[in-house]
């Protein structure tokens, strides 16, 4: 059983209203939807953020009702996890430099790209740590937490900065 299955709950909640915003921002930028390339980029990581998230509190849920104890469940789930940004990451982060090499630097800073890599190897760290060795709820909550916290940042950005 899960000690923090609430706070997972929580967390799946809050990554479905940060889908919800990146859906209204979509539906604000009119018919003609037309976004710059570094917006498109915010839009994309505020959806796979969100669907990260939620993809691993279900698989959280889904496991321990399937009868699976918790740390089995919590391995599986943060090895999926470590794939899950790992993909996003491998794809996101060299677009963004790309973007950000033929920018003229109004749509985003290196600063802002580097702090995002950053974060992916950090959270696929965490990820494999915990699925490999820990096997704890806290790792997980760290990482869906603060992956919540860049989705507010990057919607802030989408919100602030044109590109």
């Amino acid at each position: 059983m899960l000690v923090h299955g609430d706070t997972f709950a929580l967390l799946s909640e809050l990554a479905i209203a940060v889908a919800g915003f990146a859906g209204v921002a979509v539906a604000l930028g009119g018919r003609a939807r037309t976004f710059g390339p570094f917006e498109l980029l915010r839009l994309n990581a505020l959806f796979q953020y969100s669907a990260l998230i939620l993809g691993g509190c279900f698989g959280l849920f889904v496991l321990n009702a399937a009868g699976l104890g918790s740390a089995d469940a919590i391995r599986l789930v943060s090895i999926a996890g470590a794939f899950g940004y790992g993909a996003i990451g491998i794809r996101t982060v060299p677009r963004a430099f790309r973007l950000l090499a033929a920018s003229d630097g109004s749509a985003s800073s290196p600063a802002r790209v580097y702090l995002v890599a950053g974060t992916y190897l950090v959270f696929i760290a965490l990820f494999l740590v915990n699925g490999l060795v820990l096997a704890d709820e806290w790792p997980l909550l760290i990482v869906f937490s603060s992956s919540l916290l860049m989705a507010l940042w990057i919607f802030h950005g989408l919100l602030t900065l044109r590109g």
